[in-house]
C-alpha cells in the first residue's frame, strides 16, 4: 500500500485525496477478501453512519453560508439607517417641536 500511495502521489498519478480514497478501498478489499471478518450488514451500517455524519456536516455548512450571506451587508445597512444624533438629542428636538406648536 505505501508504494501505491506514495508512488501515485509523487508520480503525479493521483492527488493526496484520491490516494486516501484508494487506500480506503484497498483496506476494505483486504478486510473482506483476506480476513473475511467484514459482513454485508456491518458494511451497510458503516456506510449509513458515515452518510449521517456527512449530512450533519453539510447542514452545518449550509447554515453557515446562510448567516454569511445575510450578515455580510448588515453593518452597512445599519450604518445607513442610523441617526447621527443620540437618543437624548432626539428627545430634546421632539420636545422643542411640541413647544413651538402650542
Amino acid at each position: 500500500m505505501p508504494v501505491v500511495l506514495l508512488g501515485g502521489t509523487y508520480g503525479g498519478v493521483m492527488t493526496p485525496t484520491e490516494a486516501a480514497a484508494v487506500a480506503a478501498a484497498y483496506t476494505f478489499l483486504i478486510a473482506v477478501l483476506w480476513y473475511s471478518n467484514v459482513t454485508a450488514r456491518e458494511t451497510y451500517l458503516a456506510a449509513l453512519n458515515s452518510s449521517r455524519s456527512t449530512a450533519a456536516i453539510g447542514m452545518l455548512s449550509a447554515g453557515t453560508l446562510v448567516f454569511y450571506y445575510v450578515g455580510r451587508d448588515l453593518p452597512a445597512v445599519c450604518l445607513t439607517h442610523a441617526r447621527p444624533s443620540t437618543h437624548a438629542t432626539h428627545v430634546d428636538r421632539s420636545c422643542r417641536a411640541q413647544r413651538q406648536d402650542v
